[in-house]
């Protein structure tokens, strides 16, 4: 059985939030159109990818585009060099295993073949954090995501 109190309070905080909620509808609303705007006209960060699986390719860019990045992917090392000197990016992801030549030997070619660095290099693979920093010093990239945790 309901007591008086707990009717007239359910009543009240019902009454509330008919009268907020549309309020803060419209805030939401309206935040989420300013962040939008503000998407369309500020620059967006360029990411380069470079990952040979299609599976984790396609479900990185779309996690990365979701948080407003603007993702160039490549589906292996090739043409690494010529996409960070044409697109500019903020950040290069890349996969240690692939076929033809491994992540931590593009990075080392690239940084030889360039005068100055482009942007900081990630190098991600399922090996573990101490093989993975041990190949970053080597090659030089600059940090390292390891996929094991």
């Amino acid at each position: 059985m309901t007591s008086p109190d707990s009717v007239g309070s359910r009543g009240k905080v019902g009454a509330l939030v008919s009268q907020v909620e549309p309020a803060a509808t419209r805030f939401l609303d309206d935040r989420q159109s300013v962040r939008q705007k503000r998407m369309q006209t500020s620059p967006r960060i360029k990411i380069i990818l470079v990952e040979d699986n299609d599976l984790i390719r396609q479900i990185t860019t779309s996690m990365l585009a979701r948080f407003g990045f603007e993702v160039i992917t490549l589906d292996g090392p090739f043409g690494f060099g010529r996409a960070l000197l044409k697109e500019r990016p903020s950040l290069a992801l890349v996969d240690v295993s692939m076929p033809g030549l491994q992540g931590d030997q593009l990075v080392e070619v690239t940084n030889q073949q360039r005068a100055g660095k482009i942007c900081p290099i990630v190098l991600f693979s399922d090996r573990t954090e101490a093989d993975l920093s041990a190949l970053a010093k080597a090659c030089g990239a600059d940090v390292v995501i390891d996929l094991t945790r």
